[in-house]
């Protein structure tokens, strides 16, 4: 395994800054129980984020999505998902019954949706 430029999301907050580097939104959804989450949205993992605003806006589900939007390197802010250790989305996680986490693909790899 290849090593991540930041360990836990602290590290990340220290050297990154939130709004230019990347943005957190969390959606609020009339759905209770129900969260789409993608922790490597954004320039991170093509499709994530587009995933979680279509759950949020057709299905009500709550969101989280972390998006990488740095001009170049985005991939230096991927974090592994065992050490995303947000504060948002740790709460977010706490009450929602049912979660769908999305995640990307490497290079070369088929992609599971499809782009309009």
């Amino acid at each position: 395994m290849r090593k991540k430029k930041y360990a836990d999301y602290a590290e990340l907050q220290a050297s990154e800054l939130e709004g230019r580097d990347y943005e957190i939104r969390v959606l609020p959804g009339k759905n209770n129980s129900l969260a789409a989450l993608a922790p490597h949205g954004g320039a991170i993992e093509a499709g994530t984020s587009e995933l979680v605003e279509e759950l949020h806006c057709s299905y009500y589900f709550s969101g989280y999505d972390f998006r990488a939007k740095k001009r170049t390197d985005n991939r230096t802010l991927h974090l592994r998902s065992t050490h995303f250790d947000e504060q948002e989305l740790s709460a977010l996680l706490l009450r929602r019954y049912l979660q769908l986490l999305f995640m990307g693909t490497g290079p070369g790899r088929k992609n599971l949706y499809r782009r309009a």
